[in-house]
């Protein structure tokens, strides 16, 4: 025990200081950081197109025997209807021109019969509605954008109705500095890449932190203990070496 106390109170005498200094550093690092993306925007990429999947679902759920309600499509009737949101956005820094597209844009609705019907729901801006209008088609189970004029955070929301739910939803594209779309599957997915670092440094951060502050009370605590033991071994030595001595003084007096 005594070996044990030693090596603690060494331990702490020599990597005490630098364990305090290693954590005001750590805790000055983290503060600064702070600051440091609190005040500076995000890096945008320069041309980023977003896909969001806002929800699938069957059109209507048939809850009655009625079966004279039925939807029809070229006077083919659709059986299994499955109405699609999908929102697309420029989440880049920098505008889409129509000469970016060197393809169009395509979703496939995989799986589905075919696609019966695509409606614009909601635009950013006129000039973008009017041009999807113009330009977009259905080609089977494939909606087609042959191409679009998008600033900076323009988007727009379009409603597909299938004939049968689809297995999977296939983005294909080819546009000027975009070489992979940005796909979420829910609105919630926002795309974070700043608060996602900012979060993971500041566990790594508080970690190291609280590590370090453990180790220093540990050491100032089995400091502590040393020193009272210490402080004990002498006085229980005092008594000791008192005891000897009183019991040493008579034979001395004798002889």
């Amino acid at each position: 025990m005594k070996n044990i106390n030693k090596r603690l109170n060494d331990f702490s005498q020599k990597y005490g200081g630098l364990f305090m200094i290693v954590g005001i550093l750590l805790s000055i690092g983290a503060l600064v950081y702070s600051i440091y993306v609190a005040n500076h925007p995000v890096m945008l990429p320069p041309k980023e197109l977003t896909c969001t999947i806002n929800y699938g679902q069957p059109l209507f759920i048939q809850t009655t025997k009625d079966n004279d309600f039925k939807i029809l499509f070229k006077d083919n009737e659709v059986k299994n209807p499955f109405l699609y949101s999908i929102t697309i956005e420029n989440t880049g820094s920098e505008p889409i021109l129509n000469e970016d597209f060197r393809n169009p844009l395509t979703i496939d609705f995989k799986g589905a019969e075919q696609v019966v019907k695509a409606s614009l729901i909601t635009s950013s801006n006129r000039g973008l509605w009017d041009e999807f209008l113009e330009k977009s088609n259905i080609q089977g189970t494939k909606l087609i954008i042959p191409n679009l004029f998008l600033n900076q955070k323009d988007t727009f929301t379009v409603n597909i109705i299938t004939d049968g739910k689809a297995d999977t939803i296939h983005y294909s594209h080819k546009i000027t500095g975009i070489p992979e779309l940005t796909v979420r599957n829910t609105p919630a997915e926002k795309r974070d890449h700043f608060n996602t670092t900012m979060i993971v440094m500041s566990i790594i951060y508080t970690i190291c932190a609280v590590a370090i502050i453990a180790l220093m009370v540990f050491a100032v605590i089995e400091r502590i203990h040393y020193k009272k033991w210490r402080q004990e071994f002498n006085e229980n030595y005092l008594k000791v070496l008192q005891m000897e001595e009183s019991t040493h003084e008579p034979e001395c007096k004798h002889q």
